[in-house]
């Protein structure tokens, strides 16, 4: 299953020919992980959040380190291995003026926390530039956060002994 949310939109609407975004997620996960969230019914929320750091003369405008937010999203999917793809509607001009280079983008997954309260998954995480996600697949693999238990058979006792 593939998702193309959009990022929610300013309070201003961009200019007329404004670049759009859209890039893919390559989203993998250890066949453990794959067998405990389907056995759960567990979804699984990529969350997008579209940044950049702000230029010295808008530091005033920043938000939360020195950034300037252009929106987020989330979207939730099945747990698959899987090429999630997702589309960005355009920027606001005047925001993309105040930022030093382009438009940055933070990736985290999780579990969705439907039948569980607590996230059960580590994943990899992307935090860089938006251009760059463009022009590759970013992979993200996932593991359950309890670790695997590898259970040894007990050794026989030795001669002598009960």
């Amino acid at each position: 299953p593939c998702g193309t949310p959009r990022a929610r939109p300013g309070a201003e609407v961009p200019a007329a020919g404004a670049k759009s975004y859209a890039y893919k997620i390559e989203l993998s996960f250890t066949p453990r992980t794959l067998e405990k969230l389907r056995e759960l019914g567990e979804k699984v929320t990529i969350s997008n959040f579209y940044h950049g750091m702000a230029d010295p003369g808008a530091a005033a405008k920043a938000e939360t380190m020195g950034q300037i937010s252009f929106g987020d999203n989330a979207m939730q999917v099945e747990p698959a291995n899987q090429i999630v793809r997702v589309s960005v509607s355009p920027f606001d001009p005047a925001k993309l003026k105040d930022i030093e280079g382009g438009p940055r983008l933070l990736i985290n997954v999780f579990t969705a926390r439907k039948a569980t309260p607590d996230n059960l998954l580590d994943c990899g995480s992307y935090d860089d530039d938006l251009a760059k996600a463009e022009a590759a697949p970013i992979p993200i693999a996932c593991d359950l956060i309890e670790p695997e238990i590898l259970v040894e058979p007990e050794a026989p006792a030795p001669l002598g002994y009960p």
